[in-house]
């Protein structure tokens, strides 16, 4: 990754953490979180990079794995429920989670 890109991510993510920006997002009527898309061959560094990042950020990790089987919809909702606070979530292999979507009617 350019070092030009982990600079501006890692200011991006100091900032995000910053006292007072979650008050900032709330009067703007923004939700009160941040998503990074990582995409690239394996090998390149991503964990490392994310790994780097929570050092610096004294943060909580937490790693989902995607590809498993078990993970539904209520699973899921219940797991961000009894996250920390101050974490990055890292979703692994999204890819291949198989993931359908469905829209309910608006009629």
């Amino acid at each position: 990754m350019h070092k030009g890109v982990k600079a501006e991510l890692l200011r991006g993510a100091k900032e995000y953490f910053c006292p007072g920006t979650k008050r900032v997002y709330g009067d703007c009527g923004i939700p009160y979180r941040r998503r990074y898309l990582f995409h690239c061959p394996p090998g390149n560094s991503k964990s490392s990079l994310i790994d780097a990042l929570t050092g610096h950020l004294k943060c909580n990790i937490y790693n989902i794995r995607m590809f498993r089987g078990d993970i539904t919809d209520s699973r899921s909702y219940n797991m961000f429920l009894s996250l920390s606070n101050k974490c990055l979530v890292v979703l692994e292999d999204i890819d291949a989670a198989n993931i359908n979507a469905t829209r309910a009617s608006t009629h």
